[in-house]
């Protein structure tokens, strides 16, 4: 019978042990809870005042420069078009002028073929003076 008795004991001890290990656990989550429950707060309240400079922030800049953000924007959006435009049309007479230097080099390159081929059809040569003589 001694040992039927110890058996219960032993079972009796084990689960109040337990029993402690998950009041523990459970205490320790709580804690955790409490603890993540006061930083989401504090999150919070830094988001809210994060919010209010920022408002402060476009409220002072928009009463500095007289402008509102809406007629900020549109400022700044009609300055990078004339910007764009201008860096356009910069662009487009270089390469125009790069066409034309090319056109011309090419022209040149043409006549002189053609006209000395022409001398040569015709009998002329280059006198080294500048017109084309009978050779």
């Amino acid at each position: 019978m001694a040992v039927q008795k110890i058996k219960p004991v032993r079972y009796e001890k084990r689960v109040l042990s337990k029993e402690e290990a998950l009041d523990k656990r459970s205490e320790a989550i709580e804690k955790r809870e409490a603890s993540f429950t006061a930083k989401e707060e504090q999150l919070k309240q830094r988001e809210k005042k994060v919010d209010e400079l920022s408002q402060q922030r476009v409220q002072e800049l928009e009463r500095i420069s007289g402008l509102t953000s809406e007629q900020a924007k549109e400022y700044l959006l009609k300055t990078v078009e004339e910007d764009v435009k201008h860096d356009t049309a910069k662009m487009i007479k270089e390469l125009e002028a790069q066409a034309k230097e090319e056109a011309d080099k090419k022209a040149k390159e043409y006549t002189g073929k053609r006209y000395g081929e022409w001398g040569k059809f015709r009998g002329f040569r280059n006198s080294g003076r500048g017109r084309n003589q009978p050779g």
